[in-house]
C-alpha cells in the first residue's frame, strides 16, 4: 500500500509540476490593453482637458502612464510649409493632474463608461508591489510619469486619469489649430482598440481633422464641435498623432499665436502625407489579399486550427483596412476551409480520446503489475517494538537502508559511535567545546570509521587529540575538508552497498519503452493539434517512466533488517510512553541516541532520556545499571552534533560562494490615418509592470 501511495503521489506531483510551469508561462505573457479610452476636450483659453480610461486585462501589479507635454526635440517654428510638420509651436507648457482612480469593468460596456466613477487613488512617495489603489508622481523635463499600483490577479480593471495640458491650441491669423501625440513610443502593451473623442465647444464654422499612424485608422467629423478616432491592435512602442483645425471664436482666451497664415499650408502638408499613405495602404492591401490566399492554400493543405487561426487573423487584418474588392470572395472561401477542419478536428478528438483512455488503463495495470513483481516488499514477520541494536555494521549502513544516500547525519552518528564504544574519548574544555582522544585496537574499525578517523585526527595514532572548534576551523580550508567529507561517504556508500539490502534492478527496455509510448502519442497530439490529449500521455508517460527508474526493492535480509531497525525507530520515538522499569539498561542508551541521529528523532529522544534520569535518579530501579554520567553524554552529543553540522554547512556554502565569482485625408474631412505618428508635442506611453 505504502507503494501504492507513492505511485499516486508521483502522478499528483508531476501533474502540479506541469500545471505550474504552464501557469507561469501564462504569468509570463504582457497584458493586452483591451480598451483605451480618451476624451479631449479643447477649452477657451487653448488647454486640453483629457480623460483617460486604460482598460487592462490579465496579471499586473499596476501600470505607468507616462505623458509628455512636449518634444524636446522639435525645430523651432519659423512660419514656413515644414514647421508645419512639426515643431515647437505644437509643444504645451505643463500637465496639470485632476485625479486617478480604479473603474470596474462589466461585462458589456463602450465609451461612455469613461464617465463612471471610481474609487480614487492615493498620492504617495513611494509603494510597493502589491499595494492598492496607490500612485507616485515623477516629473520629467518634458512631462510626468504616473506609477499606478493597484495588484490585479485576472479579469479586466480600469485605470482611469484626468489631467489638463496647458496652452496647446495655437491661434493663426486664418484659423485654430490643435496639434497633438495620441501616443508616442514608450508604450510597452498592446492596445486592442483605442478610440478617442475630441470636444470643441461653441466651434460653428470650419473643421477639419486627420490623423497619422497605423493605416488601418479612421478618423471621423461627428459635427462641427466632435471628432472620433479609432484603431484596432496597435503593437507596442507605436506612436500616433492627431491635427485638428477648427474656429478662432473656438479659443478666444488663447494666448498661442503666430501672426500666419497656416491652413494653405497645412492643407499642403496633409495632402502630401495623404497621398503617400494612400499609395502606401493600396500596397499594403494588394499584398494582404496575396497573404490570406497563402493562408488558405495552406489550410486547406494541412487542415491544422493553428493554420485556420492564422488564416482567419490575416483576414481579419484585411478586414480593418477595406470588405471590398475580393474579400467577400475570401471570407466565404474561409468558413467552407473551416467546416472542413472542424469535422476533421471532431474525428481526432475521438480518436485520441479512445486511445488515451486505452493507454491510461493499459498503464494502470501495467504499473501495478511491476509493482507486484518487481517493487512490491517482502513479507517479513512484523516487530512492534525492538529494544536492542539489531547489528552492528554501523549507523552509516542504517542510514543507507532507510534513504539510500549517506549524509551528515551518517557522520555524526559514526563519530558518536565510536565514542559509545570508546574508541573516541572526550573531555569538557568550556561549554561550547571538547577535546577528543583516539584510542586505537579498542576494537576492529569499519573501513568507514577508519576513514572518519584519518580526517578528524589526520593520523590513525594511538593517544592522538584534537578539538572540536579545530575541526571547525578545517572547514575553512573548504576544498580539503570536503574532499575528506566526500571520501567519507563514498566509503561508507561502498559498505553499505555490500550488504545487499537491496535488489538488483532487473527492469529492462519494455517498461521504459511504454513509457516513450506516452511521448510520442503526445508528441503526436501536438501535432496534430489536439492540446488536451497530449497533457494527458506526457503525465503517464512522465509519471512511469520517474518510477520504473526509481523502483527500489529490497531483498529478503534487507527487509529483515528494515523490519529490526523501524522497531528500534519506533520504540525510540516511543520512548516516554514506557515506565522505567521497562527500559534497557542505561548502558544501551549511548547506542540508542547513535541511532536516534540516523532516524531523525535524537533531540525528542535526548529531552526524553533526561526525564527518565531524574526519574531513576529519584527513585533508583532495583537491578538496573543506573549511570549518572550519561547526562554529559547528551550535553557533549548536542554539542558535537551542532559543531560537525555547522562545519560541513559552512564549508559547502564557502565552495557555493568561491565559484559565483564577483559577476555580479489631405482635405482633413475624415477618413483613414496617414502615415507617421509622433510629430507633434505630447506622446509618452507607459505599460503594466
Amino acid at each position: 500500500m505504502k507503494k501504492i501511495k507513492t505511485i499516486t503521489y508521483l502522478f499528483l506531483f508531476t501533474c502540479v509540476l506541469f500545471l505550474a510551469g504552464f501557469q507561469t508561462f501564462k504569468a509570463s505573457e504582457t497584458p493586452v490593453i483591451d480598451h483605451f479610452y480618451s476624451d479631449i476636450t479643447v477649452l477657451e483659453n487653448g488647454d486640453l482637458n483629457v480623460k483617460e480610461l486604460i482598460i487592462l486585462n490579465g496579471e499586473y501589479n499596476g501600470f505607468e502612464r507616462i505623458i509628455n507635454y512636449r518634444n524636446e526635440y522639435a525645430p523651432s517654428f519659423d512660419g514656413t510649409e515644414s514647421s508645419f510638420e512639426g515643431s515647437d509651436i505644437y509643444n504645451g507648457d505643463k500637465i496639470e493632474l485632476s485625479r486617478i482612480a480604479e473603474v470596474e469593468i462589466p461585462n458589456d460596456y463602450d465609451f461612455s463608461l469613461i464617465n463612471q466613477p471610481g474609487k480614487s487613488f492615493q498620492k504617495v512617495s513611494s509603494a510597493s508591489n502589491g499595494d492598492k489603489r496607490k500612485y507616485i508622481v515623477t516629473t520629467k523635463s518634458n512631462g510626468e510619469a504616473y506609477r499606478m499600483y493597484n495588484e490585479n490577479n485576472g479579469g479586466a480593471l480600469g485605470f482611469y486619469l484626468e489631467y489638463t495640458v496647458k496652452n496647446v491650441a495655437i491661434r493663426h491669423t486664418d484659423i485654430a489649430e490643435v496639434g497633438w501625440n495620441l501616443m508616442g513610443n514608450e508604450l510597452s502593451n498592446r492596445i486592442h482598440n483605442y478610440e478617442a473623442h475630441i470636444h470643441i465647444p461653441n466651434n460653428q464654422t470650419e473643421l477639419r481633422a486627420w490623423a497619422h499612424g497605423p493605416l488601418n485608422g479612421n478618423i471621423k467629423l461627428i459635427d462641427k464641435t466632435e471628432i472620433q478616432l479609432t484603431v484596432s491592435d496597435i503593437f507596442p512602442n507605436t506612436a500616433f498623432d492627431t491635427r485638428f483645425v477648427f474656429d478662432l471664436t473656438a479659443i478666444p482666451t488663447s494666448n498661442k499665436t503666430t501672426n500666419v497664415t497656416a491652413l494653405p499650408m497645412i492643407l499642403n502638408v496633409e495632402t502630401k502625407k495623404a497621398e503617400e499613405a494612400n499609395r502606401l495602404r493600396e500596397e499594403f492591401i494588394d499584398g494582404q489579399f496575396q497573404i490570406v490566399k497563402m493562408a488558405l492554400d495552406k489550410v486547406e493543405s494541412t487542415k491544422r486550427p493553428s493554420d485556420l487561426n492564422e488564416a482567419q487573423e490575416q483576414l481579419n487584418i484585411l478586414a480593418s483596412y477595406t470588405t471590398e474588392g475580393e474579400y467577400p470572395a475570401l471570407k466565404q472561401r474561409y468558413d467552407e476551409i473551416k467546416e472542413i477542419v472542424d469535422a476533421r478536428m471532431k474525428t481526432l478528438n475521438t480518436v485520441f480520446g479512445g486511445i488515451a483512455i486505452i493507454y491510461v488503463i493499459a498503464m494502470i495495470i501495467y504499473v501495478y503489475r511491476i509493482y507486484l513483481k518487481y517493487d512490491k516488499e517482502l513479507k517479513v514477520p512484523h516487530i512492534e517494538y525492538f529494544r536492542d541494536i539489531p547489528n552492528n555494521y554501523g549507523p552509516a549502513c542504517v542510514d543507507y537502508l532507510f534513504k539510500r544516500k549517506i549524509d551528515n547525519n551518517s557522520f555524526s552518528a559514526t563519530l558518536l559511535n565510536l565514542i559509545s564504544d570508546k574508541v573516541i574519548r572526550y573531555e569538557k574544555i568550556d561549554k561550547k567545546n571538547y577535546k577528543i582522544i583516539y584510542h586505537d585496537n579498542v576494537r576492529p574499525l569499519l573501513e568507514e570509521e577508519e576513514k572518519l578517523i584519518t580526517w578528524v585526527f589526520e593520523e590513525k595514532t594511538d593517544g592522538k587529540e584534537t578539538t572540536l572548534e579545530a575541526f571547525k576551523k578545517k572547514a575553512k580550508s573548504y576544498s580539503s575538508f570536503i574532499s575528506d567529507f566526500e571520501l567519507f561517504k563514498k566509503t561508507a556508500l561502498q559498505h553499505a552497498k555490500s550488504l545487499n539490502f537491496y535488489e538488483t534492478q532487473t527492469l529492462k527496455g519494455i517498461p521504459i519503452l511504454t513509457s516513450v509510448v506516452g511521448f510520442v502519442l503526445g508528441f503526436l497530439c501536438i501535432y496534430m493539434e489536439v492540446g488536451l490529449f497530449s497533457i494527458i500521455f506526457f503525465l503517464v508517460g512522465i509519471a512511469s517512466l520517474i518510477y520504473f527508474v526509481s523502483i527500489q526493492k529490497k531483498t529478503k535480509f534487507g527487509r529483515e533488517e528494515y523490519e529490526k531497525w523501524s522497531a528500534l525507530k519506533r520504540f525510540l520515538q516511543d520512548f516516554g510512553k514506557f515506565d522505567t522499569k521497562d527500559l534497557p539498561d542505561m548502558i544501551l542508551w549511548e547506542k540508542f541516541l547513535v541511532y536516534a541521529y540516523v532516524f531523525g528523532c535524537a533531540k525528542e529522544l535526548e529531552k526524553t532520556m533526561k526525564i527518565k534520569m531524574n526519574e531513576m535518579g529519584a527513585t533508583p530501579v532495583a537491578g538496573y545499571y543506573y549511570d549518572p554520567s550519561f547526562t554529559d553524554m547528551l550535553i557533549f552529543s548536542h554539542v558535537m552534533n551542532r559543531t560537525l553540522n555547522s562545519s560541513i554547512t559552512s564549508a559547502y556554502n564557502a565552495r557555493s560562494a568561491a565559484s559565483s565569482g564577483n559577476y555580479s485625408s489631405g482635405g482633413g474631412f475624415g477618413g483613414g490615418f496617414s502615415a507617421g505618428g509622433g510629430s507633434f508635442g505630447g506622446g509618452g506611453g507607459g505599460g503594466s509592470f
